[in-house]
């Protein structure tokens, strides 16, 4: 008898969810709550940077971006300066 009633008998009623999918949905709903525990647990072990840290490294890594694009647009412009002069453009 799949659902329903009979007279002979009581109406059987299927879950909705079987108990293998909610015994994966319970296992991965766990796996998520460990995930979660796990990474606030290791969050409190970081050593975090004074604002003073990271002033000062910020404006190291600023310093250092305008110096790279300075060299690369250097070394582009005389790329293409050279290259004009070769072909006659």
């Amino acid at each position: 008898m799949v659902g329903g009633s009979n007279p002979s008998g009581p109406a059987k009623i299927k879950p909705a969810i079987g108990w293998k999918d909610m015994n994966k949905l319970t296992r991965f709903l766990g796996s998520i709550g460990t995930f979660l525990r796990e990474t606030r647990a290791e969050l409190r072990k970081v050593v975090w940077p004074t604002w003073a840290q990271v002033r000062v490294l910020t404006a190291v890594v600023l310093f250092t971006m305008i110096g790279l694009g300075a060299i690369l647009w250097g070394t582009d412009a005389l790329v293409a300066f050279g290259l004009s002069a070769v072909l006659g453009r």
